[in-house]
């Protein structure tokens, strides 16, 4: 997890947002999937660097940058995300791939990668923190990348 973490799953917070009952209901628990928290520490990455959002998560798939700003409505930084990655086109493609393409489509020169998982490449382990799915992002992630970001 990076907004969410298995600690905040199993805490008592997270029992009161199950209500995946119908389709239209999804979209609220979707909304509800991040903790406070985690939330805060990205804020707080923000608010030091003025940087984006571009989505990569898995969850972004299906949904169109209306809907994905409207899960960060929730917290008042949806105009912060601005785009997400394409999807996967082959199952051994890496999500660092996918990283890597919107990098070069759109000329980006400072960025930072936050996750949870490592399927980043080589020359991105400079630019990524990754986080602990245990406790999401932590203020320790959040300095480290607003040190990336401000170097």
């Amino acid at each position: 997890g990076v907004l969410n973490s298995q600690e905040w799953y199993s805490s008592r917070k997270f029992d009161e947002l199950k209500i995946r009952n119908s389709k239209d209901n999804y979209e609220a628990y979707i909304r509800k999937q991040f903790s406070e928290d985690l939330v805060d520490n990205l804020k707080f990455i923000l608010e030091k660097t003025n940087a984006k959002i571009v989505i990569s998560s898995s969850w972004r798939v299906g949904r169109n940058l209306k809907k994905l700003k409207d899960i960060f409505s929730r917290f008042g930084i949806e105009d912060k995300v601005i785009a997400k990655t394409r999807r996967r086109e082959t199952t051994e493609e890496k999500r660092g791939d996918q990283i890597e393409d919107f990098i070069k489509k759109y000329n980006v020169k400072n960025y930072v990668i936050i996750d949870d998982s490592v399927d980043m490449l080589d020359h991105q382990k400079v630019n990524f923190v990754r986080t602990s799915i245990l406790y999401g992002l932590t203020p320790n992630d959040a300095f480290k990348a607003i040190s990336i970001l401000n170097n």
